[in-house]
């Protein structure tokens, strides 16, 4: 169609707006995260468990960020500049999902959203470690896991065993679960404490921080 992005423009938008959310979303709240945890001020020398375990997750997942951004760069360096001095079609190198920068990207991203769903175990406790709550969770995080790494294994198999339109259904089926995860996770997470707001409210003289914490 005449109106579809060129891929070049495709591969240049993309790497942009992963700077850009990098910079200016990922940086600073792992910065904020960060600083709230190690001052003294704020956590008054105390720091349970369940922080210490979702700022470590959070710390492993900027790490990832990083690294995957820094492929990506690599990449387009590679594309637009080396590349394109010999073929000058930088689309058909960044195209290419067999090459081992691609794979190591996209097995990077998946890593990144199997870790990012540890807001599981969040979950788990807010809801006093009801294992009924969060065994459904577990069982999509399991399809979700063998999903992802599955579409990984594929890419040097494209064009052979399996066809674009293949790879391009088990991305969905791969997205679309992880947003259900993480969808079902947030309400969980939120109805929780709204629930506990409102069972405690009563107990409160004044007003309550539960919610504007939350």
């Amino acid at each position: 169609m005449a109106h579809d992005l060129a891929l070049e423009k495709t591969f240049l938008l993309t790497a942009y707006f992963e700077a850009l959310v990098y910079d200016s979303v990922f940086l600073c709240l792992f910065g904020v995260t960060l600083y709230f945890y190690f001052n003294p001020t704020y956590n008054k020398g105390r720091k349970d468990n369940h922080t210490s375990i979702m700022t470590s997750i959070s710390a492993v997942m900027f790490f990832i960020a990083t690294v995957h951004l820094a492929i990506n760069c690599y990449c387009l360096l590679q594309g637009y500049a080396d590349n394109c001095i010999t073929s000058f079609e930088p689309a058909v190198y960044l195209g290419n999902l067999k090459t081992w920068h691609h794979i190591l990207k996209d097995i990077l991203f998946v890593i990144q959203q199997n870790i990012g769903n540890a807001a599981i175990y969040r979950t788990w406790v807010l809801w006093n470690y009801a294992w009924g709550i969060i065994t459904p969770l577990i069982i999509l995080l399991t399809v979700n896991i063998i999903a992802g790494y599955f579409n990984c294994a594929t890419y040097n198999k494209v064009g052979s065993t399996f066809s674009i339109a293949v790879l391009n259904d088990l991305v969905i089926t791969y997205c679309s679960i992880a947003f259900v995860l993480s969808l079902i996770t947030v309400v969980l997470m939120n109805y929780q404490i709204w629930i506990t707001h409102q069972n405690t409210a009563k107990y409160c003289v004044g007003k309550g921080r539960l919610l504007s914490i939350m």
